[in-house]
């Protein structure tokens, strides 16, 4: 009976684990279409990171940027830590990194990696430049 009970409980454990595992879903990211070129050698770019669950550590593994059209363009960052998660569904980041002759008007490109714990998220997209006030 001992041996009927303890499989029942390791079943019922087993299907509450995978249950909430299945809530929480898939951890993604999504970097913002506008990036802001803050200044003459800083830009910020946004993303939205869904379904990091609580408690685990959040890091800009690497992101690096440039605008094609422009060669000589470039944004990267890399080890951006940002604390820990708080579970929210959807957590926005905002990473601001150096960058070199980022300009407003001009569409970019980037690609990298964020991280929701152990979890390593590969992240693209691609968008336009603007200034602080829009342009």
């Amino acid at each position: 009976m001992k041996r009927v009970f303890l499989c029942a409980v390791l079943a019922l454990t087993t299907l509450a684990a995978a249950t909430s595992a299945s809530a929480v879903g898939t951890v993604s990211v999504k970097v913002d279409s506008i990036a802001t070129v803050t200044s003459a050698n800083s830009v910020v770019f946004d993303f939205d990171l869904y379904n990091c669950p609580a408690g685990e550590p959040i890091v800009v593994v690497d992101w690096t940027a440039s605008e094609p059209s422009r060669p000589d363009s470039g944004a990267a960052a890399a080890g951006v830590p940002y604390g820990l998660s708080n579970g929210a569904a959807v957590q926005h980041l905002t990473l601001g990194v150096n960058s070199s002759s980022f300009l407003a008007g001009v569409q970019w490109v980037g690609s990298g990696n964020v991280a929701c714990g152990d979890v390593v998220v590969p992240v693209a997209g691609s968008g336009h430049a603007t200034s602080l006030n829009g342009v």
